[in-house]
């Protein structure tokens, strides 16, 4: 099952997005990370950017890009000050500033590189 098709029932009118984004405008939900896990990305990102990392998984609610998937990436990247890809659903029909609307297929592609 496509991610898209399980969020497709707890939403009402669903919108895709995909953007780069300061990692500041990411609202984190997990609690902690694993500091060396960490470490790793934060000196990968020193060197390469956020090139070749799969995007962080957001969701859109209340103003608030919430992540789902990719804490220890974010932290990495507020560590380094890199901009991170970000792709997102939003079921209020709004998509969050700086994000572009896509189709379902394109982010259920993504959501296959997760």
């Amino acid at each position: 099952m496509a991610a898209s098709d399980h969020l497709s029932g707890q939403f009402g009118m669903v919108r895709y997005y995909e953007g780069h984004v300061h990692p500041g405008q990411l609202n984190p939900r997990q609690a902690s990370t694993i500091p060396s896990k960490v470490d790793r990305l934060t000196a990968r990102m020193a060197q390469h950017g956020y090139e070749g990392l799969p995007p962080v998984e957001t969701s859109y609610t209340q103003g608030q890009v919430d992540i789902r998937d990719g804490h220890h990436r974010h932290a990495a990247a507020l560590a380094t000050g890199t901009e991170v890809h970000a792709i997102g659903v939003s079921g209020r029909g709004d998509i969050p500033p700086g994000m572009s609307e896509i189709s379902k297929d394109r982010y259920d592609t993504i959501w296959g590189t997760l």
